[in-house]
């Protein structure tokens, strides 16, 4: 790069980070508020700051790294949800992924984080299914989620046989954070299943449904819920004891007392199998 606009180093960095970073490809960067402020130059004199090579002017050199900036953060779109691409089909999810980048340029240290207001984003634009592709896309996040997340490892049977009786009651169980809690107003679960299991399901009405997603090692599982378990964990994972979780599976569902009670044992072993727990704590 050249300078004959007394622009400093500095100033040539967050120029150019400025006409990229729109998203809108280097000929409407140029004309960016948050460039101009930088350096005042419009495509007439840009070689006056980007000099051209013997192949490309000025102007194409600069739209080489804004092209690769906008494919590179779609290509995190494409592989965070690849059944919300496949169901919307090829055009519709690039014309949806590049107006995100667009309206949401990364400032983030890692792409692993980049996206996720995509399914907020899916909800309001995507009419007249967006609530349903924002379901879907808020469950494919969450594997992303939780495959990133910190490891810890999940209580042994050891550990369970070590509790003593009495301290059940006003025991706090931890889960793990690499976990994830969903109440949704479509099966999307199902869903999901289906699609990856190579079938085209129609999308689904509305129904309500409850999605536990959780890492344990290097493999993340789905589980459709019933509404019981559901709050339960739901109760442990905003710190409360064991007893008042027991009494929130209660909340909201047809089960009685004795009902949930004869189930709990069952729904317990199942999710320690799945490394739910990490740790007790006292209340």
């Amino acid at each position: 790069m050249s300078n004959s606009f007394g622009a400093d180093l500095q100033s040539l960095e967050h120029w150019m980070q400025e006409v990229i970073l729109q998203g809108v490809g280097a000929r409407k960067g140029l004309e960016h508020p948050g460039a101009r402020h930088w350096i005042d130059v419009d495509e007439a004199r840009l070689g006056e700051v980007v000099q051209p090579s013997a192949t490309l002017t000025s102007l194409e050199r600069l739209e080489v790294y804004a092209g690769m900036y906008v494919r590179r953060l779609v290509e995190c779109l494409e592989l965070d949800y690849p059944v919300v691409r496949r169901r919307l089909g090829e055009p519709r999810f690039q014309e949806l992924a590049r107006q995100f980048v667009r309206e949401h340029p990364s400032s983030l240290l890692s792409l692993n984080d980049y996206g996720t207001e995509f399914a907020s984003f899916l909800e309001q634009r995507q009419q007249p299914d967006g609530k349903f592709f924002g379901a879907l896309a808020t469950l494919e996040r969450s594997v992303v989620e939780v495959y990133h997340e910190r490891q810890a490892d999940p209580l042994t049977p050891e550990d369970w046989q070590k509790l003593p009786a009495e301290a059940w009651s006003s025991i706090r169980l931890v889960l793990v954070p690499a976990l994830r809690l969903f109440e949704f107003d479509f099966p999307v679960n199902q869903f999901l299943d289906q699609e990856r299991a190579g079938d085209s399901p129609a999308l689904p009405a509305t129904k309500k449904s409850w999605v536990l997603v959780v890492r344990r090692g290097l493999h993340a599982q789905r589980r459709t819920l019933e509404e019981a378990p559901f709050r339960i964990l739901h109760a442990l994972q905003a710190g409360h004891a064991l007893e008042q979780a027991l009494e929130a599976g209660l909340e909201g569902d047809t089960l009685t007392v004795d009902e949930l009670l004869a189930r709990v044992p069952e729904w317990f072993q199942d999710w320690a199998s799945m490394g739910v727990f990490w740790k007790t704590e006292d209340h």
